[in-house]
């Protein structure tokens, strides 16, 4: 599998929320944390970044939603 070199951040979805960030993000099964990418680490917006939970890369979050906990598509 060839992985991108975007970077995705988890963000609590009430934060989400609160920054008028939209639908159809991935999101775990309990609807708590959001996964949102981003073409390079150094464009995240500023009251996105000051709300990031953790950074992953492409292989990393891969790895992560196919945990239990996450449920639906991810947006790659």
């Amino acid at each position: 599998m060839e992985y991108n070199t975007h970077t995705y951040i988890t963000i609590l979805h009430s934060d989400c929320e609160l920054l008028g960030l939209g639908e159809g993000h991935r999101t775990n099964n309990d609807n708590t944390i959001c996964v949102l990418e981003f073409d390079n680490i150094n464009i995240i917006p500023w009251p996105i970044y000051n709300k990031m939970i953790q950074s992953y890369t492409h292989q990393e979050i891969l790895a992560l939603v196919d945990g239990v906990d996450w449920i639906g598509e991810i947006l790659i």
